[in-house]
């Protein structure tokens, strides 16, 4: 079943449905959208799954030949496959994403390469920066430079080690995310949705255990107490 399929189920939260990836700010743009699909497709088997251990606790009460101790474990054993699933495919989109938010980090916080750091005009810049009041008169500076879409002066500044302008480490390392963010907005754009996507899945991953439980109707510890009892039994009646 497609995720655009998938039915409103009022017994499984809403908050594991697609359509809350669908209704993130982050899914509107187009040129990023795609990154979701993933994220889109963990959401939809695990709301699925969730619909299918109601189902079949529903079925299992209309069961005559179950005990309360039967339907519980037999909910409970098709729950932890379910589960398992949903879990895998979760994991597998954190995954992706963890490694493409990587990149991309890394991708916005490289050094400047500045053809022209050397040149005699980059050095007065440089040096008119120094020359400012303090390390905020110095930082607003190149913020300036960056909002203007002046990159061949942020970059005579940003290219250089950081002393040069009256900059320290902290503060270069600031301005750099931000003029490789306006240099590249595909890139930051990209960033957003992934970050977007991947805090989802997080979320997630933490709601989805006790919506289980909530499915199968009788908590883990119970349902471990009936397990043991079952194999004891199993053992008593070995030949």
């Amino acid at each position: 079943m497609a995720d655009d399929d998938l039915k409103i189920d009022t017994r499984v939260t809403g908050s594991l449905h697609p359509g809350i990836i669908r209704a993130l700010p982050e899914y509107a743009d187009e040129s990023t959208r795609h990154l979701f699909t993933n994220t889109e497709q963990a959401f939809g088997l695990a709301y699925a799954a969730l619909t299918q251990i109601y189902d079949a606790r529903a079925q299992a009460e209309n069961d005559p030949t179950l005990t309360d101790g039967g339907r519980a474990l037999a909910v409970a054993d098709l729950a932890d496959k379910l589960h398992e699933r949903s879990t895998k495919a979760i994991d597998y989109a954190d995954k992706l994403l963890t490694a493409q938010v990587s990149q991309l980090e890394g991708e916005l916080s490289q050094p400047v390469q500045s053809q022209a750091a050397n040149s005699s005009i980059s050095r007065e810049i440089r040096d008119h920066v120094r020359g400012l009041k303090g390390l905020g008169a110095a930082m607003g500076f190149v913020r300036e430079r960056l909002n203007e879409g002046d990159y061949t002066s942020a970059s005579a500044i940003l290219g250089a080690p950081a002393y040069l302008s009256g900059l320290d480490a902290d503060a270069q390392k600031i301005l750099l995310r931000m003029f490789h963010e306006r240099a590249n907005p595909q890139k930051a754009k990209r960033l957003a949705a992934m970050k977007a996507a991947q805090g989802a899945l997080q979320r997630s991953g933490a709601l989805m255990l006790g919506e289980v439980q909530k499915a199968i109707g009788t908590d883990f510890r119970k349902v471990a107490q009936l397990r043991a009892a079952a194999n004891a039994s199993k053992k008593a009646f070995a030949v």
